[in-house]
């Protein structure tokens, strides 16, 4: 699911923004595309950070956004082993090297919504994993300028 969503973020046109591009009333082709495609697989990608996220700790919360149990270390190797840090981070990234800027996700425009909605849970699940786990700690660390 996340490598589906990925690439069809990928098949959109790459257009940087500059960090300073303040947020244009109509957006462009390639960020419009970018909403459009962040929306159609929505369901899916969040449910499957969910899940992720959900059995990257031991808890009884099953609020995936508060949960904070001991780490499950097989799912820890798991994602780092299988290249679930860098699928997640890369489809972190992708967004904003296709039309959208970073700095208008704090905008509270409500058609990033559910984009800032899967990043939050990206990061969510990015903490998990690295909790008490050095070399998936080190794995991330490769994407410090995406964090």
């Amino acid at each position: 699911v996340l490598a589906d969503f990925s690439s069809l973020l990928e098949s959109v046109p790459e257009k940087a923004m500059a960090g300073d591009a303040p947020l244009p009333p109509a957006l462009s082709e390639e960020a419009n595309m970018v909403l459009k495609h962040t929306a159609l697989c929505f369901d899916a990608v969040m449910a499957t950070l969910k899940t992720l996220v959900m059995n990257a700790t031991f808890d009884e919360d099953h609020n995936p956004m508060s949960r904070e149990g001991p780490p499950n270390r097989l799912m820890q190797k798991l994602l780092r082993e299988l290249n679930g840090i860098s699928v997640v981070m890369h489809l972190v990234q992708l967004p904003f090297t296709r039309g959208l800027n970073i700095n208008w996700m704090a905008s509270k425009d409500a058609r990033f919504k559910k984009l800032v909605d899967i990043i939050s849970m990206a990061y969510r699940l990015m903490k998990q994993v690295v909790k008490d786990d050095e070399r998936n700690a080190l794995e991330l660390h490769k994407y410090v300028g995406v964090i």
